[in-house]
């Protein structure tokens, strides 16, 4: 059946999901993504339904799992023309499980679109919502960041963990693991105290020479200051792709492609 995954941004919806298409029957087929915010109307009919040299991502999910992130924000003309495809039987995209993301309430839903995929839904919680699993998706998030950056994982003080709690994170859990990166790589000791956070979870501002300390080259340099500009923009706009774009001078959709890559968006 299709599936409605509801939630805030950065809550994990799409890690729902995954695990709804890894536990599925259909686990060893494509799970197909289509990132609905980051495309206009004009391209988001060629990725979805094709054109002459492109088989859409219809088709491209024929037998698996079709995943539409934040579909509420796909154009309502779109959303009309998705609704009549995938009520045909045997219709010319071929047999596909539908899992989609929306905000919570999903209120830019056009009705005949909802019709066909609120059958099951599944509400994510925000992380403040669920203050007890910060410590555990930390301490996660620090031990698998230290072994892609092939450096020793940093321990988090109890005052440090403390303030985390109580941090609301408008982000939910991207914003924690974008933290937790910031402080493998930059934290200057081996314990994360509170004045290593940021300043809205009370800790102090780091000089503009920390960023720069632990590299070096100029193009590691480069990189890091991306994530955190990118990092720092999202979260000041709560995680609101198009605000963020405006605050960086980027378009939404190369926001999209850069925070993919990063790792900033999931």
């Amino acid at each position: 059946a299709p599936v409605l995954v509801v939630g805030e941004w950065g809550s994990g919806r799409e890690t729902v999901s995954r695990r709804i298409h890894a536990t599925s029957a259909r686990s060893e087929r494509a799970f197909v993504v289509v990132p609905c915010p980051a495309l206009d109307p004009a391209a988001a009919a060629a990725v979805l339904f094709g054109g002459a040299d492109d088989p859409g991502r219809l088709r491209l999910a024929a037998g698996g799992t079709l995943f539409l992130e934040d579909v509420d924000r796909l154009d309502p003309s779109l959303q009309a023309r998705l609704a009549s495809a995938l009520g045909v039987a045997d219709g010319p995209f071929g047999e596909v499980r539908v899992l989609a993301s929306a905000s919570r309430p999903p209120a830019g839903l056009e009705p005949s679109l909802r019709r066909r995929l609120d059958v099951l839904r599944v509400e994510v919680p925000a992380l403040r919502e669920r203050r007890e699993d910060v410590l555990a998706f930390a301490e996660r998030f620090m031990r698998d960041l230290s072994r892609e950056y092939g450096r020793a994982p940093k321990r988090l003080s109890p005052r440090a963990l403390s303030a985390l709690t109580a941090y609301d994170w408008p982000g939910n859990v991207a914003e924690l693991r974008n933290l937790i990166e910031r402080l493998l790589l930059l934290a200057p000791s081996d314990t994360v105290g509170p004045d290593d956070l940021p300043e809205e979870m009370g800790g102090r501002a780091a000089p503009a020479e920390d960023l720069y300390g632990e590299f070096g080259s100029l193009q590691e340099g480069l990189a890091a200051f991306e994530r955190y500009a990118i990092g720092r923009a999202l979260a000041q706009e709560r995680h609101d792709l198009e605000a963020a774009a405006r605050r960086l001078g980027l378009s939404p959709g190369e926001l999209a492609s850069r925070g993919r890559r990063l790792g900033l968006i999931p």
